[in-house]
């Protein structure tokens, strides 16, 4: 997305940032063009930029994030978060009311400034883009219950077959003790016997 991105528009930079949820943060996961390596760069969801984006569902750029503080809780950390990410125009992709990654673009090669028609295809391509995190999101979770599920039924087919060991065993041990009780009776018989006979003799 981001090599068709830079080619299409021909921006000098772009990346994107996805939410990470354990953490409570957007990281960057990826990055095209021209820019230093942004990596280790995340802002936390509670940032007034993020809540500010998520309430409007709209980006904000240079153009309008002076107009977009004013009306914030925060303005300078809005202004300090927006700065620290360093772009042009930052998308949000919204799934469902949430935001669950940003698009960060830089300038475009040309100088051009960004166009309505820029915005509108910027904004169809963040929805895709959300639709498509969302997606992999729940595929990596059916993945983790197959291999779960797959680790279940191997443990219980252990258990199961342990179980029948031990039945086998306990059968076994069933038989030589029904075995010893007849030649216990049996070697009572005789005995019995062999006492009559020898108390008439004594």
């Amino acid at each position: 997305t981001l090599r068709t991105l830079t080619d299409a528009m021909h921006l000098d930079w772009c990346y994107v940032m996805l939410m990470d949820d354990l953490a409570g943060q957007l990281r960057v996961r990826s990055q095209m063009g021209t820019l230093s390596n942004v990596k280790g760069l995340s802002i936390a969801e509670a940032s007034p930029l993020i809540r500010e984006m998520g309430r409007r569902k709209k980006e904000v750029t240079h153009y309008n994030f002076e107009q977009w503080s004013d009306s914030c809780d925060d303005p300078s950390r809005f202004k300090e978060d927006f700065n620290r990410l360093g772009g042009t125009v930052i998308i949000p992709m919204v799934f469902k009311g949430g935001i669950n990654g940003l698009l960060v673009l830089g300038n475009k090669k040309s100088g051009d400034l960004f166009t309505a028609q820029d915005f509108e295809l910027l904004r169809t391509l963040a929805n895709q883009c959300a639709t498509a995190i969302e997606n992999a999101k729940a595929y990596q979770v059916i993945e983790k219950l197959n291999a779960n599920l797959e680790t279940m039924v191997e443990k219980r087919t252990e258990e199961l077959r342990k179980a029948l060991e031990d039945k086998e065993k306990t059968q076994e041990l069933l038989i030589r003790s029904e075995s010893l009780a007849a030649v216990g009776a049996l070697v009572a018989g005789v005995a019995h016997e062999l006492n009559n006979p020898l108390a008439s003799v004594s």
